[in-house]
């Protein structure tokens, strides 16, 4: 009898031929992905540092520019100092 197809020679051929081989390359992928998922450092809420600060001030009788100039821009400069001296000590 006459046979009506021939077999690729490459991996598709291959696997088509050996079912066997097929399912046990998924098996094994399978089972890599579940250890690797096992593997894998995740948190669902990862700790971590918030570089915020909040600052509340409340100077009752005064308008908004003397709270500004009072108080706004003073706080501001020196946090933009520490911020500097933060980042200088960092690239040493």
């Amino acid at each position: 009898m006459q046979q009506l197809f021939k077999h690729q020679q490459n991996i598709i051929g291959t696997f088509a031929q050996h079912k066997v081989a097929a399912n046990l390359l998924m098996l094994i992928m399978l089972l890599s992905g579940v250890w690797g998922l096992s593997k894998l450092n995740t948190q669902f809420l990862p700790n971590f540092a918030l570089d915020v600060i909040i600052v509340t001030v409340v100077w009752t009788g005064s308008t908004a520019e003397d709270v500004e100039i009072s108080i706004t821009r003073p706080i501001e400069q020196e946090f933009h100092l520490h911020q500097r001296l933060f980042y200088d000590c960092l690239r040493i």
